[in-house]
């Protein structure tokens, strides 16, 4: 960790440098020579600051499949997630996946059918 501040501090010091160069009366040539050098070593302290971050931050999750909330082959997606049991359902036009529930569909539909 004190390596790390270390490179910060480093780094807002270089800042400071790059801020007061102008304004330290070298010539030309070596004015331009000092800001890539010092140009150059914000690069590689902001590159190693970078590797030490990857290196703490927390190894990333293996992605992990999420269910869908609706597909056109429900019933295959939910036995592959273990939340249907049985087979499939005939392709009979509507996809209903627990015989209670077709059951009552059918009743309805003749209740609705005599009146």
């Amino acid at each position: 960790m004190n390596t790390v501040m270390s490179k910060q501090r480093w780094i807002f010091i270089l800042g400071i440098w790059v801020a007061l160069l102008p304004f330290f009366g070298f010539p030309h040539s070596w004015k331009n020579t000092l800001f890539v050098i010092t140009g150059l070593g914000l690069i590689y302290l902001s590159y190693l600051l970078r590797r030490e971050r990857k290196g703490i931050a927390p190894q990333a999750e293996p992605e992990t499949e999420k269910p869908d909330t609706f597909t056109d082959n429900g019933h295959e997606m939910a036995q592959k997630h273990k939340r249907v049991p049985g087979p499939a359902p005939e392709s009979s036009g509507h996809t209903t996946e627990q015989p209670e529930i077709q059951e009552r569909v059918e009743d309805l539909n003749r209740q609705n059918k005599q009146q």
